[in-house]
């Protein structure tokens, strides 16, 4: 397990104890992670770039294979999705979707798109909070520090 400056883990190593400002989603989370994850408060995928026409062996057309991966995404909003459209002509990004339930509510905090290890934060479009953006400038820390660790290998 990865030793972080920002969390620490439960006696059990099943979940991050950590303290974002947004208590909500510190309870909620599991773990943060890069790359591809799906579960306990991170959903993320690899967006690949418009100009990528093959996939495991198949040929597609051009974008259809970026707007699969898209529409994994239910609660992406139009601006969001016209900028990972705009970024993703021949170079994919990581999206990074961050979120919370209470009474099968799906509260989204917010969205991060990572491009070349740049990283640029979206909140939820209808629901912006100062809570919210303080908790994702701290889920962008906690990325950056997981990256270094894994460059220095």
């Amino acid at each position: 397990m990865l030793e972080s400056k920002y969390y620490t883990w439960n006696k059990r190593g099943s979940k991050i104890i950590i303290n974002t400002g947004y208590k909500t989603f510190d309870k909620y989370i599991t773990a943060i992670g890069n790359g591809q994850c799906i579960g306990g408060g991170q959903f993320s995928l690899f967006i690949r770039p418009y100009n990528e026409t093959t996939c495991n062996g198949y040929d597609f057309k051009l974008g259809e294979l970026r707007q699969s991966d898209l529409r994994k995404f239910n609660d992406l909003y139009y601006s969001l999705r016209k900028h990972i459209e705009s970024i993703t002509q021949d170079k994919g990004c990581m999206l990074y979707e961050f979120y919370t339930y209470k009474k099968e509510n799906k509260n989204i905090v917010g969205f991060i798109v990572e491009q070349d290890g740049n990283f640029e934060i979206f909140e939820d479009g209808l629901f912006p909070t100062r809570k919210k953006n303080e908790c994702l400038n701290f889920i962008v820390k906690v990325l950056k520090e997981e990256q270094e660790y894994f460059k220095r290998g």
